[in-house]
């Protein structure tokens, strides 16, 4: 069995440039938002899929689950930041909303490099502890964001 691919190893290394170009011409990234939620505060099963349907999102994770269309995947995940990368990771997913603590992302970071917008959930109940979270969750996040919003 060859093991090795021989395409252009000598003579043409960029065209597996080429080829996953051409592959991945519409973009490899669908539209992904993200919510982080303050310590304390949550977001409702309901509230979360409205806010989906808000952003056109056909995707939602949340620390119970992942959904497609509605229709929860099979998967059961280990937690908010691993159903936010099984969502992102999902090819029937057109647009993604993963929602997650701040213990997520300070323990993991983010489910990904890039979204679309993130937004923080609970500051209007915020204590001293939730704005020491938030003071730290801003410079860690925001240059993930096309939209940072609070």
């Amino acid at each position: 069995m060859n093991a090795q691919p021989q395409i252009g190893v000598r003579t043409t290394p960029e065209i597996y440039r080429e080829v996953l170009s051409g592959l991945m011409a519409g973009g490899s990234r669908i539209p992904a938002h993200l919510i982080v939620t303050l310590s304390g505060a949550a977001i409702d099963q309901a509230a979360a899929a409205q806010c989906a349907s808000e952003l056109n999102c056909n995707g939602l994770s949340t620390s119970s689950g992942v959904w497609i269309d509605g229709q929860r995947l099979a998967a059961r995940p280990e937690g908010a930041y691993h159903a936010a990368t099984i969502l992102l990771a999902e090819t029937t997913a057109r647009s993604a909303l993963c929602i997650v603590s701040t213990q997520d992302v300070f323990d993991k970071g983010l489910p990904a490099d890039r979204f679309d917008s993130i937004r923080v959930f609970g500051r209007d109940h915020a204590t001293d502890s939730h704005k020491r979270e938030f003071e730290w969750l801003v410079p860690m996040a925001k240059p993930h964001a096309e939209q940072f919003l609070t």
